[in-house]
């Protein structure tokens, strides 16, 4: 694999890197939008053991125990870390398994054999390859972006920063008050050439940090259908394919004002 631009800065609005894997599960008739995994409670149990070899003793409750797992379907129950608050993390529910981390993040070189040690994982502790039928996967890029990369309202930043607008019909203008600060939240889907029947999605909205500032969340991700074989090589071509996307997104959107308030670009 050719070695891709790593696209890290001194200030980067990134907030979480997540790497999902969905596999197909049974639904239960009786019980509208639930959904069972017959083999799930001995993956937990021979993942938990797994992991615990390899240093991923802390585990973390997602959900409370007592809510059955057919009401969760690819939903993670079981968070699991070396210690208490470290990244990175892997977790596990019904239907799906999911690699994680938060910044510090040393680039998708650093990440990438961290999320295909997960698939190992998964593949060995799974009771029963045969009956594992992978349904696609998902990667994640989660920004935070605020004042220090030029947002004073997020309808202007939006707009004006990232690039993406809509026009106001006059009425929604007569009804807003004097700040004119309207703005909107949304999700954008692009499907890919390079990737057949797989699409890019990037979403927006409003948020807060716990220190009041205002912020715009702006997720950018791709989901990717998967054949139904097991095949960890294509898993991994899938995921840097979709890493590929996500940063040519990326450098789209921060080129023309956000590139220079994002700092000194770093080496992985």
């Amino acid at each position: 694999m050719a070695n891709p631009r790593e696209l890290l800065y001194e200030h980067a609005p990134l907030t979480e890197v997540i790497a999902e894997i969905h596999w197909a599960l049974t639904p239960l008739q009786m019980a509208p939008g639930a959904a069972i995994d017959p083999f799930y409670p001995i993956l937990e149990d021979r993942l938990t053991a797994q992991l615990a070899q390899s240093g991923f003793v802390h585990i973390e409750a997602r959900v409370p125990d007592e809510i059955p797992r057919e009401m969760l379907p690819h939903a993670v129950v079981r968070l699991f870390r070396t210690a208490p608050g470290t990244w990175p993390a892997y977790q596990i529910g019904p239907g799906v398994f999911t690699a994680n981390v938060v910044p510090p993040y040393g680039g998708w070189s650093k990440f990438r054999p961290f999320l295909r040690q997960g698939m190992d994982y998964l593949l060995n502790a799974y009771p029963d390859k045969a009956h594992l039928k992978p349904e696609r996967i998902v990667l994640r890029y989660v920004n935070a972006f605020g004042p220090e990369h030029g947002l004073t309202t997020p309808g202007s930043f939006i707009s004006e920063y990232v690039g993406l607008s809509v026009g106001w019909p006059d009425a929604v203008r007569e009804v807003a008050d004097a700040s004119n600060e309207i703005s909107f939240m949304g999700d954008l889907r692009i499907p890919i050439a390079s990737l057949p029947g797989a699409s890019a999605f990037l979403s927006w909205k409003e948020g807060t940090r716990p220190g009041g500032d205002k912020v715009v969340l702006l997720n950018l991700s791709v989901n990717s259908p998967m054949a139904s074989n097991v095949d960890i090589e294509i898993w991994s071509k899938t995921f840097d394919s979709a890493h590929e996307v996500i940063s040519k997104v990326f450098e789209g959107i921060i080129e023309k004002k956000i590139r220079p308030l994002l700092g000194k670009e770093l080496k992985a």
